[in-house]
Formats: structure tokens, C-alpha cells, sequence
């Protein structure tokens, strides 16, 4: 199975602790719907380099399964674009 990969910055410990976040974007380009299975990781230096990963810090790099609860197309009042903006949960 290829899960789609998300990336979490500031609500990543939140979501470890089984919260429902919204502040994930996707492209629009890439098809998300409720129900559908992703795999979350913390936007880190850690995720983009090839180098081992200390065992206190691999709650960080290593991907948890969760799921897409609701999609949402947002559009920035300012600059008129628009964005998918995703609440998940834990799986």
C-alpha cells in the first residue's frame, strides 16, 4: 500500500497524542478524501536527510499512520489563492 506522506510542524505532538489537527495542506493537484489513509511524519531536518536517527528522536522521523477526517477548499482573502486544507486523526 502507498500512503500519501504529511508533514506536521507545530501540531505533530498533538496529533502523537490521538487530537484531530487541521492545519495540514495539500496540493491541489493531489486527490484527498475523507476516510483515506496517510502516513504523517514531523517536518524535520530529519525526514529529509538519509542519516540515522537517534533512538530519543525517531518518534519524529518515523511516519504514523492516520486518517483524513474532513477536506476543505480555502481560499486566502489576500492573494486569492486557493488551498486543500485537511483535518486527520490518528489511525
Amino acid at each position: 500500500m502507498n500512503l500519501k506522506s504529511i508533514y506536521l510542524t507545530d501540531t505533530y505532538k498533538a496529533y502523537l497524542a490521538g487530537a484531530e489537527i487541521e492545519s495540514a495542506f495539500v496540493s491541489l493537484n493531489e486527490k484527498v478524501e475523507p476516510g483515506q489513509h496517510v502516513m504523517v511524519f514531523q517536518n524535520s531536518p530529519a525526514t529529509d536527510l538519509l542519516v540515522t536517527v537517534p533512538a530519543d528522536q525517531e518518534a519524529k522521523s518515523i511516519g504514523v499512520e492516520g486518517v483524513i477526517t474532513q477536506v476543505n477548499r480555502v481560499t486566502d482573502m489576500k492573494s486569492g489563492r486557493v488551498e486543500q486544507r485537511i483535518r486527520l486523526k490518528k489511525a
